[in-house]
């Protein structure tokens, strides 16, 4: 049966069948894949919302935050406030007559060692960079006598001082002669500097050693 056959009527009905028909097809391939993926999307969204929950949490204290790092900071920047950036054989020589003036040490002799590493850590630049940093231990040993008051007064001076500095060793006896102290004390101060510092000793520059008349008793001449 053609389609000139058809009445006008049966044609109306034709057009309405194939228009059901695409209804129908994009219904299925269109818009249930769409519910299924909105669906999808949905269990996702729901799975994610602990973990919303929680990152909302974490934004709600990042004033709190905010201010814990400024306080970490200003704690660091006091800690690194106690500690000398280098400390050499002569800030030991002076602090040895430090002592021997102010605390009444009678200092007989010294011996002193170069820095040791005795720590390495890390400390946030201002951009927050991890920056390499070692903590340094250098030591003198002093043989010397002294009183009782002249030890304790000595180790309160020693702690008291205002770069970190600390009492290794102390090995004293009682010296019958004078009715004192006789004996050692090692003592450290530890400096911090960054993971570029190398020790290398003071240049001492040439000069003329001795003195030929040392008691001014020879002339000219003589």
């Amino acid at each position: 049966m053609g389609l000139g056959r058809l009445s006008k009527r049966d044609i109306n009905l034709l057009l309405i069948v194939l228009g059901l028909g695409v209804t129908l097809a994009v219904y299925f391939l269109v818009f249930l894949d769409f519910t299924d993926r909105a669906e999808t999307l949905s269990a996702q969204t729901e799975s994610l919302r602990p973990r919303l929950t929680v990152l909302r949490g974490y934004e709600a204290e990042v004033p709190s935050y905010n201010k814990a790092i400024r306080e970490y900071a200003d704690f660091i920047a006091r800690e690194l406030g106690n500690y000398a950036q280098e400390v050499r054989t002569e800030d030991l020589i002076m602090y040895a007559v430090m002592l021997e003036n102010e605390m009444k040490l009678d200092i007989a002799s010294a011996s002193f060692t170069e820095p040791i590493a005795v720590s390495e850590f890390t400390l946030p630049d201002e951009d927050g960079a991890p920056l390499p940093y070692r903590a340094y231990a250098i030591s003198m040993t002093l043989n010397s006598r002294m009183g009782y008051s002249e030890l304790k007064n000595a180790i309160d001076r020693l702690y008291a001082t205002a770069d970190r500095t600390v009492l290794d060793a102390a090995s004293v006896t009682f010296d019958a002669a004078t009715g004192g102290l006789v004996g050692t004390v090692t003592i450290s101060k530890i400096f911090i500097a960054d993971g570029s510092y190398v020790y290398s000793e003071t240049a001492v520059p040439p000069g003329p050693l001795g003195n030929d008349n040392p008691f001014g008793t020879i002339r000219n001449g003589t």
